[in-house]
């Protein structure tokens, strides 16, 4: 599915002509407010995999800084832009690599009351509605789907009580072709909260559907219930089998990181659980048990527990431990792998 254009044009070249036509407008307003921002995320890890690679590492779990202006012409209208740079999450020893800084997010965008509308590299509407983390680690293994995408056009309504989005993916080449179209939303009534979101793949000969739900119940102001569900069809291959995000085991020869769960494309693949978490005065301890099936791979299930000390609104230490079971041997990242304990011990600091 694409839309023709007589004259060859990329997508960043639109972005950086918006972007100079953004500037233009913006700098002839007053009214011009700039937020800097960034989260420091360091701390320990473990793997205990039963393999050579075991151990303590020093690591980074998504640090980032990043930048949003915002220019606002009236009382309804704003334009608004975002760019952010990050760690990838990985070793700390291997920060020296020149590939270590990556972009997170770089888009722009038009506020207008209720509505909103975005263009560039942002977060997906899965993810902003169904995939969102549950551990302050940054690292929840049993999800599918993204959590950004380049060249995305993202609309989104809120009101007191809903939000809903819309995003397409486009594909750049001669013409302006879509790679999926996504749609998302939610409610709430009482101390009930309700999402759901579906991915439609609009590109190659495969094009299936990823569906999520997630339904939160606050009971008070300490706890809070949460069950999820995603399922993909077996010929859901825009983002297939993906798994970002994940755990990773360390394997000494050779030297390497690899995913804890084993993706399966090209299978029907159904990832669900159910979460709780109760929190007094400056502490937090929650935990997910969760599984991830695939229609001829198997099963693997999770169990995780997180408990989180807040030493002031800006900083918190969080310990984490989870534990990973291959109940097939086809999703196990290595054959001599039979579960995973992985264990965090880390700082977050926003600022």
């Amino acid at each position: 599915m694409g839309i023709f254009l007589p004259f060859k044009v990329g997508l960043n070249a639109v972005f950086f002509c918006l972007l100079f036509a953004f500037q233009s407008i913006a700098f002839a307003q007053s009214d011009i407010s700039w937020h800097a921002y960034g989260s420091l995320r360091l701390g320990l890890e473990h793997i205990d995999a039963d393999i050579k690679g075991d151990g303590w590492y020093w690591r980074d779990y998504l640090s980032r800084v990043g930048i949003k202006p915002e220019w606002k012409i009236d009382e309804d209208l704003s334009f608004t832009g975002h760019v952010e740079y990050g760690l990838k999450g990985q070793l700390l020893d291997e920060l020296h690599n020149t590939d270590a800084l990556k972009k997170r997010l770089s888009y722009l965008g038009i506020l207008y009351k209720h509505h909103s509308l975005f263009y560039g590299r942002q977060n997906v509407v899965w993810h902003q509605f169904v995939r969102t983390n549950y551990f302050l680690g940054g690292l929840d293994t049993e999800r599918q789907g993204v959590l950004r995408d380049d060249n995305l056009l993202q609309y989104f309504y809120h009101n007191k009580n809903s939000r809903m989005g819309m995003g397409i993916r486009f594909d750049e080449t001669q013409t302006l072709g879509l790679r999926n179209v996504q749609l998302g939303g939610q409610t709430s009534y009482q101390n009930l909260k309700l999402q759901v979101a579906i991915i439609r793949d609009q590109f190659g000969s495969h094009q299936g559907t990823l569906v999520g739900a997630k339904l939160w119940y606050y009971l008070d102001k300490n706890w809070t219930l949460s069950v999820y569900a995603h399922n993909a069809s077996s010929n859901f291959d825009e983002y297939a089998g993906s798994s970002s995000g994940v755990v990773k085991i360390h394997q000494a020869e050779p030297a390497t990181l690899i995913n804890a769960i084993r993706t399966c494309a090209q299978e029907r693949r159904t990832s669900y659980g159910v979460y709780g978490g109760y929190q007094w005065q400056a502490h937090k301890i929650h935990g997910r048990a969760a599984a991830d099936k695939c229609k001829t791979s198997g099963e693997v299930d999770s169990l995780r527990v997180e408990y989180i000390y807040s030493i002031r609104s800006d900083i918190r230490l969080w310990l984490s431990i989870e534990r990973l079971n291959y109940l097939a041997q086809m999703r196990s990242p290595l054959a001599e792998v039979d579960d995973v304990y992985h264990s965090q011990l880390g700082v977050r600091y926003d600022f």
